[in-house]
């Protein structure tokens, strides 16, 4: 294959390309696991689980961030969002707070291949 013109730039894709979620979920960080327990995030009703996942989504739509404060802040949406649809979780604003905050900055959230 010949190419016609010339190349201006090459992109990679990061995730599971370069690196990997360190828990195999892209949300849910080694930080979130501190903060909630599995055993209660798997004993709510499914419906209930997939509505606060859904409006939580919400804030992450748009998976291009221009800075890592917009991320940041995307992600606190996300956690404080999902702690008021899943109460049982018992998840603080200050708690969502720290997660998103490790979620952006913490590199032990990423296996590199």
């Amino acid at each position: 294959m010949t190419i016609q013109k010339p190349v201006r730039g090459i992109f990679l894709d990061l995730g599971w390309t370069i690196f990997r979620p360190a828990t195999g979920d892209w949300r849910i960080t080694l930080k979130a696991l501190e903060y909630i327990n599995p055993q209660i995030l798997g004993s709510i009703p499914q419906e209930q689980l997939n509505t606060a996942i859904s409006k939580a989504n919400e804030h992450l739509k748009n998976e291009v961030y221009k800075t890592e404060d917009e991320e940041l802040e995307r992600y606190t949406n996300y956690y404080k969002t999902m702690a008021e649809g899943l109460p049982e979780i018992h998840l603080t604003d200050e708690q969502a707070e720290i997660i998103a905050y490790d979620r952006v900055y913490n590199d032990a959230n990423y296996v590199f291949f």
